[in-house]
């Protein structure tokens, strides 16, 4: 099986943050998405709601769910409404 880098699309209007995984979410290939994910963090402004799509991603483990886990706890610490689309069964 051939393993497909994990990469994270960020898009949006003012009001809402679109984040779009694409690839493998699995240990080998989730580090880069965490400083890209605590970049986001870091703006003074989060948009109410994000719209986080995984129609495109491929495998996950337990390193890129608890990722997922993580980012989608700190959005909701800040005051974001969190959606999680596009999840197939086996994602989920």
């Amino acid at each position: 099986m051939e393993i497909k880098t994990a990469n994270l699309m960020i898009s949006g209007t003012g009001t809402t943050l679109q984040l779009k995984s694409e690839g493998d979410w699995i240990i080998a290939t989730v580090a880069p998405m965490e400083p890209k994910l605590k970049q986001l963090l870091k703006q003074r402004r989060l948009p109410p709601s994000v719209i986080w799509d995984f129609s495109s991603a491929g495998t996950f483990d337990s390193a890129g769910m608890m990722l997922v886990i993580e980012f989608e706890t700190h959005f909701k610490k800040r005051g974001c409404g969190v959606k999680l689309v596009g999840m197939s069964t086996e994602q989920r």
